[in-house]
């Protein structure tokens, strides 16, 4: 299976559109063994990185680049909020006040002080 050719065929997906594009790769090798007489076509048993690719290439992704750019222009942290360092290695974290994203406060960390 080769892994960098499906991730560069793949970007924008979300989890759930390469989940699809999975089933689709999937029964596509199973209905082609199953026409098959010894159960195995070109010598390789299952789905394999042609038929992911060929799945991908079918599949439309969720998320588009004017979304991502949409996105990016929109969100604006409340001033005082760490919310984006999150992924830092922090030692010790905290919530971040119910002030900072009500909706979202349970969801977000901010380095202690």
């Amino acid at each position: 299976m080769d892994l960098d050719a499906l991730v560069g065929a793949s970007e924008l997906f979300t989890p759930a559109d390469i989940e699809y594009a999975a089933r689709v790769a999937a029964q596509a090798a199973f209905e082609r063994d199953l026409t098959t007489p010894d159960g195995v076509a070109d010598g390789v048993e299952g789905a394999s990185t042609a038929d992911y690719l060929a799945a991908i290439g079918q599949a439309q992704p969720t998320v588009t680049p004017p979304m991502i750019g949409s996105s990016a222009r929109t969100s604006r942290p409340t001033p005082g909020c760490d919310c984006r360092s999150r992924d830092a290695a922090v030692p010790e974290t905290r919530p971040v006040p119910k002030r900072c994203h009500p909706r979202k406060a349970g969801n977000h960390k901010v380095i202690a002080v």
